[in-house]
């Protein structure tokens, strides 16, 4: 996974910021209670340990992004709406999407000779 913030590829110190942030993208709203967080990135352990070790993700993850990206309060973690946040999974979607919109020739695939 490659985080780029405004064209420069950026790099948490930590595994754990990837996987908030790729869970983050898969999100409506891009949003998430604590619980699921800890459910999804540490198999619902709710001790001390896996609570400290998201605090440290997200602290990461600020560290990386433009200040105002991430919010956090004492129950949910959201990526803020100014924020543009995609990922190679919506971009697929989208395209498939696209081209189930295309009729006729529009809709056939390119010759070979295109393909080269």
């Amino acid at each position: 996974m490659a985080i780029t913030v405004d064209g420069k590829a950026v790099r948490p110190r930590i595994k754990k910021s990837y996987e908030l942030l790729a869970f983050l993208a898969t999100r409506h709203r891009h949003a998430a209670g604590k619980d699921a967080l800890l459910e999804a990135l540490f198999e619902g352990r709710q001790d001390d340990c896996p609570v400290a070790y998201l605090r440290q993700a997200i602290r990461q993850l600020r560290q990386v992004l433009p200040s105002e990206a991430i919010e956090s309060g004492a129950r949910n973690i959201n990526m803020t709406t100014h924020v543009a946040l995609t990922n190679d999974s919506e971009r697929f979607r989208s395209l498939v999407t696209q081209a189930a919109r295309l009729r006729g020739e529009d809709r056939s695939p390119p010759s070979p000779q295109h393909c080269l």
